[in-house]
């Protein structure tokens, strides 16, 4: 849901939205576009259902996040299973606590890789195949025009923007 910066205290916001997408009204930063992937603890690949193949996914249990409702579903058909039947489902209010319950072993989450590289390179969590879907439909960071001139929005958009750019770097 777009945040309405004349009604909510907030300074910037982070959106999702095609790339070249205009906010009226606002600024856009395009921050990491968003790659889907199944992940899971690394205990999961060699249990008693071992994970190697996206037909796998049948004897686990499949961790979802209310706020992204579909994206097992637009994996899935992007990895050509759309009618796999996993063991079980679990949905959980924050993609927060998808990804704790990936980490505790739970089940296989989807993840965004933006939002968990930190646990995929301590392997802490692994990606057990492919595909990783990719949306047309990045994270941005929007912000009112009319406070485009505020020096810490300026200082903060610039910090994001070296942050972007080292990324895209690595």
């Amino acid at each position: 849901m777009p945040v309405d910066f004349d009604r909510d205290a907030f300074d910037a916001a982070v959106q999702i939205g095609e790339v070249g997408q205009r906010w009226p009204g606002l600024e856009a930063l395009r921050l990491a576009p968003i790659e889907l992937m199944p992940v899971c603890s690394p205990a999961l690949l060699s249990g008693p259902q071992p994970l190697h193949a996206v037909a796998d996914l049948r004897h686990h249990t499949l961790l979802h996040g209310a706020p992204r409702p579909q994206d097992w579903h637009r994996w899935l058909a992007a990895a050509g299973a759309p009618a796999l039947t996993p063991r079980a489902e679990m949905t959980f209010d924050t993609l927060n606590l998808v990804v704790q319950a990936a980490l505790a072993g739970v089940g296989v989450a989807i993840g965004i890789r933006a939002l968990i590289r930190d646990d995929l390179a301590a392997g802490r969590l692994v990606q057990p195949f492919p595909p990783v879907r990719r949306s047309t439909r990045p994270f941005h960071l929007v912000w009112p025009r009319s406070r485009g001139r505020d020096p810490r929005l300026q200082a903060y958009v610039q910090w994001l923007k070296d942050e972007v750019a080292a990324d895209e770097a690595a």
